[in-house]
């Protein structure tokens, strides 16, 4: 009789754990991090209403404990991951460098998200979850949310990540593109310290 080899499930599943899909997963882990972070704490300095300084120094004071964890993430991330995917020097270095910024920038993006917009904000945050989520997962996924997807932080980060695991070119155009969202999310918290100031003076 022929033997009959066992049914083995291939795609996919496997890939998720993959060099390709662990780097995925990193992505989620930091972002699903930063969102988590404005749960907790407050995205604006305590002493934003009464403090006599301004707009711009408020804002930074507001964001240092943000910065602070989330390169504390990325670090975490860049130095276990390389480890673990087996990557030489030079690509440990790259993904190290990606991690520390994109776990800022994160940190920066989401804060401004929850102190301008509150609750709105951090359902922005966790839809844009979800859909690098899909993207990264489903092949097929309608091209608005690949749109979406790829115009996020979190589409920065991927294609960054796919460029140090294929050894290719476009990390650094990925760590300026981390570089402009933190720029963004610092003015999102800044427009809302202005308006934590408009309303302590009225």
């Amino acid at each position: 009789e022929t033997p009959v080899k066992p049914v083995t499930a291939q795609g996919a599943s496997d890939e998720l754990f993959n060099a390709a899909g662990v780097p995925l997963f990193a992505g989620i882990a930091l972002w699903a991090g930063a969102l988590a972070t404005f749960l907790v704490l407050s995205p604006l300095w305590r002493r934003t209403h009464d403090a006599a300084r301004g707009i711009g120094a408020i804002t930074l004071r507001s964001a240092l404990p943000a910065a602070g964890i989330g390169a504390a993430q990325g670090g975490i991330a860049g130095v276990l991951l390389p480890i673990m995917l087996g990557y030489d020097l030079a690509q440990g270095l790259g993904f190290f460098a990606l991690a520390l910024v994109a776990g800022i920038s994160f940190a920066l993006v989401n804060q401004g998200l929850s102190a301008l917009l509150g609750g709105f904000g951090r359902f922005i945050s966790f839809a844009l979850l979800v859909v690098g989520f899909a993207i990264g997962v489903i092949s097929t996924a309608p091209p608005l949310l690949q749109s979406i997807g790829d115009a996020s932080p979190l589409g920065a980060l991927f294609s960054g990540f796919q460029a140090i695991a294929g050894g290719a070119g476009g990390s650094g155009s990925a760590i300026w593109a981390l570089a402009v969202w933190a720029g963004c999310g610092l003015v999102l918290t800044a427009f809302a310290v202005a308006r934590a100031r408009k309303r302590a003076t009225e």
